[in-house]
């Protein structure tokens, strides 16, 4: 894998490419524009259950609450992307 050159963090500063950490096992959940991840994370059910924004469009759900997550989602009629280790996309 090549790390891009001059990578940045979230916040503009460079990422130390000795420090980056790869994780297994994580559900993602991915958005088709950046304010529909806003809205999931802003509600009060649903904001806590997402561990951390890896991208305008994308976050790590926290573990072991995907199905919890899903739920809250589905009530809203909000169904994003979800890849998940064991079962891939959703």
């Amino acid at each position: 894998m090549k790390i891009k050159d001059n990578p940045q963090d979230k916040d503009g500063s460079h990422v130390d490419p000795e420090r980056v950490v790869a994780h297994m096992n994580l559900t993602l959940i991915e958005v088709a524009e950046p304010h529909l991840l806003d809205l999931v994370q802003g509600d009060r059910r649903c904001g806590p259950l997402v561990a951390e924004r890896i991208s305008p469009t994308l976050a790590v759900v926290a573990p072991a609450h995907t199905e919890s997550l899903l739920s809250h989602l589905r009530r809203l009629d909000f169904l994003p992307r979800v890849v998940t280790p064991a079962k891939g996309r959703r």
